[in-house]
């Protein structure tokens, strides 16, 4: 019997968009297969939506089985084998087993605890993991709960509720690594690794601060100074790299529990030194905070990029908001190296072997090699928004269209136009990523 299933939306997860082919070839006339494996989506039709299954190649609906949703995704997984999937649903994020065969409800699951979905992991085939955060992203206070989920039965077995704020999320293969805060305030960072059964082990990273401080500016205007720094983590687990704003590495040996603490060999072009001279407003506050996201690449290197954000005075009293963007690096862990690579980006997507950012003013995309060369440039006269990737495929909304253009990226070219049918990424993209 089917089930209606009650599902949340969520902004970010909104990776839900639809076919419409344009005069550009179709993947399979292309002769590109650029989904790995069953892929799932999300079909519009007037006021309803289908969770339906998409063919990797033309990356249209499959015609068959279907499932009525009443409302958006807040997170997904997929089975280790990609036939089930289990689904994020409701205020309270409880779950809903799906079998995406036969695309019919097996069963739901009450989480019995508050928070934003911040990760779900199907990394066994009998357990899944989940992480719940504190909605609002400079709220004062923070409570970050793991549960482990036994997909079997599907009911709770273990819940675990730690007094912190969540930074930052990153992946292995069969495990969840967690940057943490202090609950109210910026303090020092802690790391949390989850194991696919649940099992959460802490180590405090001395020297790194994270988190978030409420204040108010002049006027009293309520502002929160931000310490977020970037989280990486190599695929086998063994490894996680945090990356504060300054040019610092603090390498953590998950199996030992060893930290180390290297400096970065950074060389800035002087011109880039005097630009930030000149970008600094005269009457600039106190910086509200830096913001760091990364990932690791392989062979060595990580992706880093961010922002540091501030707020100043116009000569009329009022208070403004401002960032600068502190660039798209490559670290080179092998001899703690650093090269920019696009000095005026913020953030970043790795997808399919290349690097991919927005330019000033998010005009055009631009693609890197992790070796530091350009692969290609699109949409140069367009404002652009990298909605997600998946697969070889970058998901670009075009400001004021009202519809997502499909990038393949390993040809670097528009392939098709989407308007209404979601692609679902192997996981749901976030804030805290």
């Amino acid at each position: 019997m089917r089930r209606r299933l009650a599902l949340a939306a969520v902004a970010l997860a909104a990776v839900v968009l639809v076919v419409v082919v344009t005069s550009a070839p179709t993947p399979r006339q292309l002769g590109a297969r650029l989904l790995e494996g069953p892929a799932f989506g999300v079909a519009h039709e007037g006021e309803d939506r289908w969770l339906v299954g998409v063919d990797p190649e033309s990356l249209r609906p499959r015609r068959g089985r279907r499932l009525r949703l009443a409302a958006s995704l807040k997170g997904w997984a997929l089975s280790p084998d990609r036939s089930r999937l289990v689904v994020a649903t409701g205020r309270r994020s409880d779950l809903v087993f799906i079998d995406g065969v036969r695309m019919r409800a097996l069963g739901r699951v009450e989480i019995g605890a508050r928070g934003a979905v911040a990760a779900l992991a199907w990394s066994r085939r009998d357990r899944v993991t989940m992480v719940l955060a504190a909605p609002a992203r400079f709220s004062a206070v923070g409570v970050t709960t793991v549960v482990t989920i036994d997909a079997h039965e599907r009911r709770v077995i273990a819940r675990r509720r730690l007094r912190a704020r969540l930074s930052r999320v990153a992946r292995t293969r069969d495990a969840l690594v967690l940057l943490l805060a202090p609950p109210a305030l910026i303090g020092p960072a802690t790391l949390a690794a989850v194991d696919a059964a649940g099992r959460v082990d802490l180590l405090s990273l001395d020297g790194v601060s994270a988190g978030v401080l409420p204040a108010r500016a002049a006027g009293g205007r309520p502002l929160a100074h931000v310490r977020r720094p970037a989280l990486a983590v190599d695929p086998r687990g063994r490894r996680a790299y945090v990356l504060p704003a300054a040019p610092q590495v603090i390498e953590v040996d998950l199996e030992r529990r060893r930290v180390r603490h290297h400096w970065l060999s950074v060389r800035r072009p002087l011109l880039e030194r005097i630009r930030d001279l000149l970008d600094a407003p005269a009457a600039a506050a106190p910086v509200v905070g830096p913001v760091r996201s990364a990932a690791w690449l392989g062979h060595g290197r990580i992706a880093v990029a961010g922002y540091d954000a501030y707020v100043w005075r116009r000569p009329t009293g009022a208070v403004e908001q401002a960032t600068r963007p502190a660039g798209l690096r490559l670290v080179d862990t092998r001899d703690w190296s650093v090269r920019t690579l696009d000095e005026n980006a913020t953030a970043f997507h790795a997808a399919a072997g290349l690097l991919l950012t927005t330019g000033p003013d998010n005009r055009g995309i631009t693609a890197y090699r992790p070796d530091g060369r350009r692969a290609f440039k699109l949409l140069d006269d367009r404002t652009v928004e990298i909605v997600a990737t998946t697969g070889a495929l970058a998901l670009v909304r075009v400001a004021s269209a009202p519809a997502v253009q499909i990038v393949d990226l390993t040809r670097g070219r528009v392939i098709a136009t989407l308007a209404a049918l979601r692609l679902l990424p192997e996981r749901a993209p976030g804030p805290w990523d």
